[in-house]
């Protein structure tokens, strides 16, 4: 019995050496901090580019790895956890980048908002748009009685309005036109509805009704 306790008190020292040699070969992460404007968001490929506005880099195009495992976002305002697949381009934002390896891998992505203009949204059917920088919307909103329908009107530039295509958050060029289905991302500046994204969805496809008629032949 005497020989068996000590084999078991050899074989716990042992474990606990071992655990000990372990922690120590694990180095701390170490991360740097960046901040800026997201341009691009690849989610198949996890990839995000942004607009630096640090000192160093400011106004150059940084592309970073997310993933949606490694990768935490968050809405320190809102006290919310996000995913990667809230990412998308014209938000201000901290990342936590992990330094020492080849492709800049975010560890944190932090969501911040911008004190002078507060981002809104605006859903509905295009009714008309032109080039010289103005879109009118209808906005349709359900209740519980019936539908409501507002127009609502917006500037935009034209060289600066960013089109993207539902699903992808990648901008493309696209052409908006009466009739299509958006999401309009805008500020309020100068008492005006400023415009700088717009999301195009794909048409409603409305179920038709077929008749068939069968005749006989004598």
């Amino acid at each position: 019995m005497k020989k068996n306790h000590t084999g078991f008190v050899l074989g716990v020292t042992a474990v606990i050496l071992c655990s000990g040699v372990y922690a120590q070969a694990a180095d701390p992460v170490s991360v740097r901090r960046e901040s800026g404007e997201i341009t691009w968001v690849d989610l198949k490929d996890g990839r995000m580019q942004l607009r630096s506005d640090m000192l160093q880099d400011k106004g150059d195009i940084l592309e970073y790895r997310i993933t949606e495992n490694d990768t935490r976002v968050t809405d320190p305002a809102d006290q919310k956890m996000l995913t990667v697949a809230d990412l998308w381009p014209g938000q201000q934002v901290k990342v936590d980048v992990i330094e020492g390896k080849e492709e800049m891998v975010v560890q944190k992505v932090m969501l911040t908002r911008n004190k002078e203009a507060a981002w809104q949204q605006a859903f509905g059917e295009v009714k008309t748009i032109d080039a010289a920088g103005t879109l009118v919307l209808e906005e349709r909103a359900k209740s519980d009685m019936a539908d409501s329908r507002t127009m609502s009107y917006f500037v935009f530039e034209p060289d600066k309005l960013v089109v993207m295509q539902s699903p992808s958050r990648q901008p493309v060029q696209l052409l908006v036109k009466p009739g299509d289905t958006v999401k309009v991302d805008f500020i309020l500046k100068d008492r005006k509805q400023l415009a700088q994204y717009v999301t195009l969805y794909a048409p409603i496809v409305k179920g038709t009704t077929t008749t068939t008629v069968v005749t006989t032949t004598q």
